[in-house]
């Protein structure tokens, strides 16, 4: 390699110097603390112009959770006037869950707004309208470094404005907190 017009080449300790900082630097960011949770986001979706959503999303950092008393999980964020509901009946323990539409799913999502009050939600119990195309992929749901971080993913969530109703896409980590848990 060269290093000036004159042709000049690195000595090769210098090759020997880099990958001793790569190393050097790739043992730091695994021994780093893991990074806070981005949060979990909703989008509005293109699929459905107007939805009543703002454009740039609404983002829950942090949910509070409990695991609760004849197999439940329940968890509850807020951001601003937005409020984020995650239930899990029966609750087997923190991993891998798979959503689905209806009202039957063991994982249950509501995401209220100013504009989107109790029963206008969006919402996995929200079925898709089937007089529109129907885009039915469903999603999940999965805990990351055990309980501290909840995956939730939903890429076409409805909210209860029938027969054209709004489309949403949810998506994203949160933090969970826990009674009794500091920080």
């Amino acid at each position: 390699m060269t290093t000036d017009s004159k042709n000049r080449h690195w000595p090769g300790w210098v090759g020997v110097a880099a990958v001793m900082l790569a190393l050097v630097a790739a043992s730091a960011a695994l021994s780093a603390p893991a990074p806070t949770a981005p949060g979990i986001t909703i989008l509005p979706s293109p699929l459905a112009p107007g939805t009543r959503v703002p454009a740039n999303g609404v983002t829950f950092h942090a949910l509070s959770c409990r695991h609760l008393p004849g197999g439940r999980f329940h968890a509850v964020g807020r951001a601003g006037s937005w409020k984020l509901v995650i239930q899990i009946r029966p609750f087997s323990g923190y991993r891998k869950y798979e959503i689905e539409y209806g009202d039957g799913a063991v994982v249950d999502f509501d995401v209220y707004g100013p504009s989107n009050p109790p029963g206008f939600g969006f919402s996995n119990q929200q079925e898709p309208p089937t007089d529109q195309r129907r885009l039915t992929i469903g999603g999940g749901l999965a805990f990351l470094g055990g309980r501290s971080r909840l995956y939730l993913g939903f890429p076409f969530t409805y909210d209860g404005r029938y027969p054209r109703p709004g489309v949403a896409r949810v998506l994203g980590i949160a933090s969970c907190r826990y009674p009794g848990q500091r920080g």
